[in-house]
């Protein structure tokens, strides 16, 4: 994700604010797809009639990932000859370099990654937040797990954050974004939807009372109504979506060039900050945290705002301030 700690969220948010014209991108290279660029549209559009809930979840992490060892802390060790580790441990406090770490398996560290809701937190999340600008920060967050994270990042999760909102493009004055891993599913009849398989592990859904849309993170997208289904990119109004290149993106609009730029810090923080969420309410599963961005606390529950808010930086690698 863009930012490791949910006080980074905020420094993020200072510099953008302090730096205007900057130009900045997140890693989200999905968004070339036509049909993740219309899901946008059809959202933004409210053809669908006021959105209920959303839900979002991937398939990550399993044992053929980042999580294939047993998760116990190992013997301390040597680092591999080619690897510099106090740099590599950058802001985190110092510690041995042991098996099961680096290169990949970091994401599975409560110090170091976010498990896999925050490894595909913008590649799920990402289109919610793009079609309802009215979705800044979530008032609280619940996530079930079988046991707290530790030293490690735990699943199956199951993660709800809730929204307050003042808009006509919603059904209620809450909206409930429910984010999972390991691939839990909601149930599809209970969505309206008929018997069978989601057609992918990695898939964003919007409940709205119109209808549903299901955004595969390839750029598959359905929309159903009334149990029947047509392909998102065959809805009629859609703009046309001329070729995107992500990554020269980013080049084009700091030389000038003004092109679709998916996913600048401002938005950025926002899908960033409900994957963070997600994955810091596991070290209190069951216990809903109401959670106040401007205040970055807790308000009902003081140790977690002690513990997983912020984290102490190393001398050399705090975060600078804007000036």
């Amino acid at each position: 994700p863009l930012v490791h700690q949910l006080e980074e969220l905020v420094m993020i948010d200072n510099a953008m604010k302090a730096r205007p014209s900057l130009v900045t991108q997140v890693g989200n290279q999905r968004m070339v797809y036509d049909g993740r660029r219309a899901a946008v549209e059809i959202l933004r559009s409210g053809v669908l009639g006021k959105a209920i809930k959303a839900y979002a979840w991937t398939g990550s992490p399993n044992r053929s990932h980042y999580f294939n060892f047993d998760r116990v802390l190992s013997e301390p060790m040597d680092a591999p000859a080619h690897l510099d580790w106090d740099l590599w441990m950058g802001p985190c406090q110092p510690e041995p370099y042991r098996e099961h770490l680096a290169p990949l398996a970091w994401r599975s560290w409560w110090n170091y990654g976010t498990g896999g809701l925050g490894d595909w937190g913008v590649h799920v999340l990402d289109v919610i937040f793009f079609g309802y600008d009215e979705l800044t920060s979530p008032v609280s967050v619940i996530t079930h797990a079988p046991s707290a994270a530790n030293e490690f990042h735990t699943y199956p999760c199951q993660s709800t954050m809730t929204y307050r909102v003042d808009s006509d493009k919603f059904a209620n004055n809450f909206f409930p974004l429910h984010y999972y891993d390991r691939g839990q599913t909601p149930s599809r009849a209970s969505l309206g939807l008929p018997v069978g398989d989601w057609p992918d592990s990695n898939m964003t859904v919007v409940v709205c009372e119109g209808g549903v849309l299901a955004l595969t993170a390839g750029g598959g997208l359905e929309i159903w109504r009334d149990g029947k289904m047509t392909p998102g990119l065959e809805m009629p109004g859609l703009p046309e979506f001329p070729k995107l290149n992500h990554w020269h993106a980013w080049v084009d609009n700091i030389v000038g060039v003004k092109t679709e730029l998916r996913t600048p810090f401002p938005d950025g923080v926002r899908i960033t900050e409900a994957a963070l969420l997600a994955v810091k309410a596991s070290r209190f599963p069951g216990k809903e945290l109401h959670w106040d961005k401007s205040k970055l606390a807790f308000t009902n529950h003081e140790e977690a705002t002690k513990t997983i808010v912020r984290r102490d930086y190393r001398e050399g690698f705090a975060p600078p301030k804007v000036i």
